[in-house]
C-alpha cells in the first residue's frame, strides 16, 4: 500500500510539472522571448520605403491621395489648387508634383519660392480670380483631363523649410471658370505615414 501511494504521489507530481512548463496560449508560443510579440516582416528585414519624388534639392513633406483637374465638360469643370504657406523665417522653395492615377512618374511639377511668412497658390491648371490668383500653374493650359495623385514639398535646407502650411483645395466651377460651384477640401497626408481617418 505504502508504494502504491508513493507512486500515485509521483505521478502527480510529474503531471504538474509537464502542466506548468507547457505553453499557456497560442500567443505566447508566437511571441518573443521576453513575451513581446515579434515585429512585422519588414521591420524585421529593415525594409525601408521606396525613395519619393522631388526637384533637386527639396524633400517631399506630404501626399494628396487625391485630386482632380478637368475642362472636358463646359458644365461641370474642375481644378486644383494647393496653397502653401511659408512658416520659416527664410524664403523657401516649394513644389508640387502630379502623378496621374496610379502612375509613380510626375506628369506636372510646380515650383514657387515662397518669402517667409508668405503664402503661395500652385494650381493644376492656369485659373486666375475670383478663383484663385495662382502664382504657378501646370504649363500648356495645365491638367485638363486628369486624376490622380500629388506630392507637395519644400527645400532640403534651411532646416526651417520644411516647417510649411499645406491646404489642398478642389474647386468646382462652370463655363469660364467666372462661377464657382464649390470646392472640396482635399485630404493631406505626411509621406510614409497612414492617415487618421479623418
Amino acid at each position: 500500500m505504502r508504494s502504491y501511494a508513493r507512486s500515485t504521489t509521483l505521478f502527480a507530481a510529474a503531471a504538474s510539472l509537464l502542466i506548468l512548463s507547457a505553453p499557456s496560449s497560442p500567443s505566447r508560443a508566437a511571441s518573443s522571448d521576453a513575451g513581446v510579440p515579434s515585429a512585422p516582416v519588414a521591420e524585421q528585414s529593415g525594409a525601408q520605403a521606396a525613395p519619393l519624388p522631388a526637384p533637386t534639392g527639396q524633400a517631399a513633406r506630404y501626399v494628396i491621395p487625391f485630386y482632380t483637374s478637368q475642362t472636358a465638360f463646359s458644365t461641370g469643370r474642375s481644378v486644383t489648387v494647393v496653397g502653401i504657406f511659408n512658416n520659416s523665417n527664410v524664403a523657401c522653395s516649394v513644389f508640387v508634383q502630379f502623378q496621374f492615377a496610379s502612375q509613380t512618374s510626375s506628369i506636372c511639377t510646380i515650383t514657387a519660392t515662397v518669402p517667409a511668412r508668405t503664402s503661395a497658390q500652385l494650381c493644376s491648371r492656369p485659373v486666375g480670380d475670383p478663383l484663385a490668383p495662382c502664382n504657378s500653374s501646370c504649363p500648356s493650359g495645365g491638367l485638363t483631363f486628369n486624376t490622380g495623385h500629388a506630392y507637395v514639398g519644400s527645400s532640403s535646407a534651411p532646416p526651417g523649410c520644411k516647417m510649411i502650411a499645406v491646404d489642398p483645395r478642389i474647386y468646382y466651377t462652370t463655363g469660364s471658370d467666372s462661377v464657382i460651384l464649390g470646392s472640396s477640401q482635399l485630404s493631406l497626408v505626411p509621406v510614409n505615414a497612414a492617415n487618421k481617418g479623418d
